[in-house]
């Protein structure tokens, strides 16, 4: 028998070492990580806004978010293109 999966999911493999060193930069660290692999999956892209309405379901300020992606660029997770007034856009390096 078949189940289906309903709702959000993750979809991996997701690599274990990029999730840890995520996790490593910022308290929400993990809970911005596993937003973009969400949004990676989903739009089967590398690169893409991150907004803050999905964040927020987890917990995640927009300075959070900010802070976690600042870190993450600096160790090499992701790329950030920034523009003014809207979602920075994230391109996730697989290290």
């Amino acid at each position: 028998m078949t189940e289906y999966i309903k709702g959000r999911f993750l979809k991996g493999p997701i690599p274990w070492s990029w999730l840890q060193k995520a996790s490593l930069q910022h308290p929400k660290g993990l809970h911005v990580a596993i937003n973009i692999w969400f949004l990676k999956a989903v739009t089967k892209k590398n690169d893409f806004p991150l907004s803050n309405k999905i964040l927020r379901e987890m917990g995640v300020s927009r300075q959070a978010k900010n802070e976690s992606l600042r870190k993450f660029e600096e160790v090499g997770l992701v790329d950030l293109k920034q523009v003014i007034g809207k979602s920075p856009i994230v391109i996730v390096k697989e290290n």
